[in-house]
């Protein structure tokens, strides 16, 4: 079961729904939770986005002025193509 993120907006929110494997039905009544951030108004703020991912793994690197240990957060956002799949974090270093 994966969730399928659409029509994400800055201030009116964003559409869901979920997707089962090839085979698998959709189970109803699922529940599905979500954070939202407000934007940092003082100090660093740090943000990126990897293009072109496949199914190799793929390195995002903290800047170098990053002193203390960061949250992580990651979300594959698609609707490309029929076949489910997910995001995986194969190591977080600082």
């Amino acid at each position: 079961m994966v969730t399928r993120v659409s029509g994400v907006t800055p201030m009116s929110g964003f559409t869901v729904q979920l997707q089962a494997e090839e085979l698998s039905s959709v189970p109803g009544g699922e529940q599905v939770a979500w954070v939202a951030f407000n934007r940092q108004v003082t100090g660093p703020r740090y943000a990126s986005t990897i293009e072109g991912v496949t199914h190799n793994e793929s390195t995002c690197t903290y800047p170098n002025d990053m002193h203390d240990q960061p949250s992580f957060f990651a979300q594959m956002q698609t609707l490309n193509g029929g076949d489910t799949s997910s995001m995986r974090a194969a190591s977080v270093e600082m």
